[in-house]
C-alpha cells in the first residue's frame, strides 16, 4: 500500500516537504543531533518527470527542425528572387545595349542621308535637278498616273542653273544672296531694275514677277525681303507670306503693283496664284532657299512645308512652266 503523503499537497510535483524528510534518534549518532535522511521519490512521480522531459526533447526537435526548415526555404526564395533581378538587369542592360546600338544606327544612316543631301543641293545643276526631282517622286510620284507625271516631267540639265562661286555648299549664309542670284540669273540688272526683263508690255503687268523666291518660314521670308534692299531701291519686292500681313492685302498690292521679285512660302505663293492675281506669265527663275535654320530645318524636312513646296506648288504651277523652258529653278 503505497505511503500517504503529509503536509503541503497531496499531488506528486517532486518537491521537498517537511513530511518527506525523516527523523532519527539512533544512538548512532555521533553528534548528538536528529539525522536527517531523504526520503526516495515516488516510482509514479520519476516516470512523471522522464516523460515531460522526453516530449520536451522532442517538441525542441521538432521546432529546431521546423526552423531548419523555415530558413532554407527563406533562403531558397531569396535566391530566386536575386536570380530573378540579375535575370532582369541584364535583360535590361542587353536590352540598352540593343537600343543604343540601333538609335546609333539610325543617327548614322541619317547624318548619310543628309550628307547626300547636301552634296546634291550643293552640286551641279543636273545633280539638283535630280535630288528634286527624286524629292518630288517621294512626296506626290506615286499618287500620280503616269499621264499627270509626264505633264510635269522636265529636264533638269537645261532646267537647274548650276551653282556660281558663291554658293559654297553648308557654309551659306543669307549675305551670300545676292552674289548667288546676280552670278546665275542671266541679264540680272534688267531683271533687277524698274523697267524690267522682256518687252515692255509684260513688264508692266501688275502681280507678274520675274523671279520668286521660295523659303519654309515666314521669318526666314522677312530676312530675305530686308536683305534685297539692294534691288528694292529700284524694283518692287513683294512680301508673300504671313508674317503680319493679310492675304487681303497681298492681293491688293499685287493687283496695283508690278512687281520683279517675290519673296514668299509655299502655302502662302499657292493661295495668291489659285487667288488669280500673282501672275507667273513672266517668270523666269525660281530660287528656293534650302538652308537650315537654327532648328536643322528646311524647305526638304519639314513635312507641311515639303508637302506644299513638292506636292502643290511644284507640280500644280511651277514645274509645268519649266517643263515648257519658260522657267529654271536655282537651290541656294
Amino acid at each position: 500500500m503505497p505511503a500517504i503523503m503529509e503536509g503541503g499537497d497531496d499531488l506528486d510535483d517532486g518537491l521537498m516537504y517537511d513530511s518527506d524528510i525523516v527523523v532519527s534518534d539512533d544512538d548512532d549518532n555521533e553528534t548528538g543531533k536528529p539525522k536527517y535522511e531523504l526520503r526516495p521519490p515516488s516510482p509514479g512521480l520519476t516516470s512523471d518527470v522522464a516523460e515531460v522531459a522526453k516530449m520536451g526533447r522532442i517538441k525542441g526537435e521538432k521546432r529546431g527542425s521546423d526552423y531548419i526548415e523555415a530558413e532554407k526555404a527563406e533562403a531558397l526564395a531569396k535566391e530566386k528572387e536575386n536570380s530573378k533581378s540579375n535575370k532582369k538587369r541584364k535583360t535590361s542592360s542587353a536590352d540598352g545595349t540593343a537600343k543604343g546600338t540601333k538609335g546609333a544606327n539610325k543617327q548614322k544612316k541619317w547624318k548619310e542621308k543628309e550628307a547626300a543631301q547636301q552634296a546634291q543641293i550643293t552640286g551641279n545643276g543636273e545633280a539638283q535637278g535630280a535630288f528634286v526631282w527624286t524629292e518630288f517622286v517621294n512626296e506626290k510620284g506615286n499618287k500620280m498616273t503616269e499621264i499627270e507625271l509626264e505633264e510635269v516631267t522636265f529636264n533638269p540639265v537645261a532646267c537647274f542653273v548650276d551653282p556660281s562661286d558663291a554658293h559654297t555648299g553648308v557654309d551659306r549664309n543669307l549675305k551670300m544672296l545676292r552674289p548667288f542670284m546676280k552670278n546665275g540669273i542671266d541679264q540680272w540688272k534688267s531683271v533687277f531694275s524698274r523697267r524690267g526683263l522682256g518687252p515692255q508690255k509684260a513688264c508692266k503687268l501688275k502681280g507678274a514677277p520675274n523671279v520668286i523666291i521660295v523659303t519654309h518660314t515666314a521669318m526666314g521670308a522677312a530676312d530675305i525681303y530686308k536683305d534685297l534692299k539692294e534691288f528694292s531701291q529700284v524694283c518692287r519686292v513683294a512680301k508673300l507670306f504671313a508674317k503680319h500681313i493679310k492675304v487681303e492685302e497681298q492681293i491688293k498690292y499685287l493687283q496695283e503693283h508690278a512687281v520683279r521679285i517675290a519673296v514668299g512660302t509655299p502655302n502662302r505663293i499657292s493661295k495668291l496664284i489659285e487667288e488669280g492675281v500673282l501672275n507667273l506669265s513672266n517668270l523666269t527663275y525660281v530660287i528656293v532657299d534650302s538652308r537650315k535654320d537654327i532648328k536643322n530645318q528646311n524647305i526638304f524636312n519639314v513635312k507641311q512645308i515639303k508637302s506644299d513646296f513638292l506636292g502643290e506648288l511644284c507640280p500644280n504651277h511651277i514645274f509645268p512652266l519649266m517643263k515648257k523652258n519658260q522657267t529654271k529653278m536655282m537651290l541656294f
